[in-house]
């Protein structure tokens, strides 16, 4: 492996063997697994809490994979360029796309609450008193992204924290080149793989997991979705689907992967999001469907 090489993924790594396309597929596994754990959930009621350690477990295992995932992904990502100006490039228009999508949710977001009102008719329980928080400054933000020790980022699992990290140490590595900087590269590479294939052990019991957690969701929370908290749900999936029919048409006229073939590709990471509703949890799973369908991986170690 050399660290030469332009935004793909490495050519010289051999696949990394995966469970997600064997047999039936893990996203129909996971969609069995979710609608059995609702049919679960909505028959015990909150009787069905008994099983919440099982799906409790399955996210823990999941969060202590996707941070040294994330880490050693987008250290192999980055060390697979060529010159540090391509990462700039490559960081500027990642983060207009992120400006760009996030208006446009926020947006979304605002019109669907202002049409539907979802608050209106729902009643506190009782009431909620304490300090309300100050909005931190653009400085305060800034900082807070830098660490002052790398071990407690890691401990607590501060993605951006890590990311800073990863770039810093990404950028030293291409720039000292030559036989150490492929040494330092080979051993990105090879600590990468080896986390993939921890979470391919992990999505071994994702259908049993998700499943306990789909069962306990429904037992705690079945009957309260029904009355205001409808119109909140209903605000909430209306903006979602909006923007998921604007990720489908980029799909379909801006790139060679179609809307069918990407939702079948990444069933698993749908399903896992849903599930958990944990970014930390469902990233590891991200990180592994983005490697099955072969996608840039200093691109998508960075996003």
């Amino acid at each position: 492996m050399s660290l030469k090489g332009e935004v793909s993924s490495d050519p010289e790594l051999p696949p990394v063997p995966s469970n997600l396309g064997r047999g039936m597929g893990l996203g129909t596994q996971i969609l069995i697994g979710m609608v059995f754990g609702a049919a679960l959930g909505a028959f015990l009621g909150e009787q069905v809490e008994v099983i919440q350690p099982i799906g409790d477990l399955f996210i823990r295992v999941l969060v202590l994979a996707a941070v040294p995932l994330v880490f050693f992904n987008l250290l192999a990502g980055l060390t697979a360029l060529s010159d540090v100006r391509i990462f700039g490039r490559l960081a500027g228009r990642i983060m207009s796309y992120y400006v760009i999508t996030d208006l446009v949710a926020i947006s979304l977001g605002i019109g669907a609450m202002a049409i539907l009102r979802p608050g209106v008719g729902m009643q506190l329980s009782e009431q909620v008193e304490g300090p309300v928080g100050a909005i931190p400054s653009v400085a305060e933000v800034l900082l807070g992204m830098v660490p002052t020790n790398v071990f407690q980022a890691f401990s607590e699992g501060n993605v951006v924290q890590l990311v800073v990290i990863s770039v810093l140490l990404g950028v030293a590595t291409i720039l000292i080149g030559g036989t150490a900087g492929q040494r330092l590269a080979n051993a990105y590479q090879d600590l990468a793989r080896l986390f993939r294939k921890l979470v391919d052990l992990i999505l071994l019991i994702a259908p049993v997991g998700i499943g306990a957690l789909m069962a306990v969701t429904v037992g705690r929370y079945g009957t309260q979705l029904i009355g205001p908290m409808t119109k909140f749900l209903l605000g909430v999936w209306t903006a979602q689907f909006v923007v998921f029919l604007g990720y489908m048409m980029l799909l379909r006229f801006f790139t060679s992967r179609g809307p069918g073939r990407f939702l079948r590709d990444t069933g698993p990471l749908w399903a896992t999001t849903a599930a958990t509703t944990s970014s930390l949890a469902s990233l590891s799973v991200g990180l592994e469907v983005a490697e099955k369908i072969s996608l840039p991986r200093a691109v998508y170690s960075f996003t």
